[in-house]
């Protein structure tokens, strides 16, 4: 998936000087066709309905019952994986990178993958693993992306979200037990980053045996997509995701990154949730 990065101004040339308003007075559409549009109009009315929001993964369940996989899936990339994900294949992410530069756009590929708060708890950490596995491929093609042109910086940019490197709810506890007397000093960016650079056992006194080796291989994963993203001379934004998350989340995930040796950027916004750039 791609989002546009700085989606309501554009890099002027480097001798025009400062940041320029992005004007949707149909400009920005000249590279969409009529179906491309007609399509972005339906997916936006469909996502404001309460029914289809609440019940989305329900109707997909029976859809692909009633319909079978093959043309389900048929539907949901003419509908809405077509809507918001850049292409299937690399060449197609990149076809899509150009469109947007073209409009002085610079893209930053997003990982959207999560694990639902309410969801079926994950067993083992095969889930999580098979996640950092996607999100290293992400880098790697992320880093081919063409550079932009007459815009300053790099394409190296890739979103990611901590659920899909950690269950939802340990940081839940974690969130629950960090603005507590004591539970702050064992949850510092300090503590995590040492644990993360030297991979061993990381003991939380509020936490059982099963969560602390949870914790101790998500702040693994984290450590090894970080190191992987330095390595490619890239950033990784990461995605705040629920509210119920952001008291520790992601900051206890997150802020161990500039310790661990990553290079710490500018975070950003989008869709109202806090991004924090590692």
């Amino acid at each position: 998936m791609l989002q546009a990065s700085r989606a309501l101004s554009s890099r002027a040339a480097p001798s025009a000087g400062g940041w320029q308003p992005l004007h949707f007075d149909g400009a920005a559409f000249h590279l969409k066709g009529t179906g491309e549009l007609t399509r972005a109009l339906l997916v936006l009315r469909l996502c404001a309905w309460p029914p289809l929001v609440t019940h989305g993964l329900a109707l997909q369940a029976w859809s692909q019952r009633l319909l079978g996989s093959r043309l389900s899936g048929a539907l949901l990339r003419a509908s809405f994986y077509g809507q918001f994900v850049a292409g299937e294949t690399a060449e197609e992410v990149r076809g899509c990178v150009r469109q947007l530069q073209a409009l002085g756009l610079r893209p930053l590929l997003a990982v959207p993958i999560e694990e639902e708060p309410d969801s079926a708890e994950k067993t083992g950490e095969d889930w999580y693993e098979a996640n950092l596995r996607a999100m290293l491929r992400c880098v790697d093609l992320s880093r081919d992306l063409p550079e932009p042109s007459g815009l300053t910086g790099s394409n190296n940019l890739v979103q990611i979200r901590m659920t899909a490197l950690t269950s939802p709810r340990l940081c839940k506890e974690l969130a629950s037990r960090v603005s507590q007397q004591g539970a702050s000093s064992e949850l510092s960016p300090e503590r995590l980053a040492e644990a993360m650079d030297s991979g061993q056992g990381l003991q939380v006194s509020f936490l059982n045996a099963k969560q602390n080796h949870h914790l101790q291989a998500s702040l693994s994963r984290l450590h090894r997509v970080a190191q992987h993203a330095r390595a490619q001379r890239g950033r990784l934004p990461v995605d705040a995701e629920y509210t119920l998350h952001q008291p520790c989340a992601l900051s206890a995930g997150g802020r161990p990154g500039p310790c661990a040796g990553t290079t710490p950027g500018k975070g950003g916004r989008g869709g109202g949730k806090p991004t924090r750039a590692i």
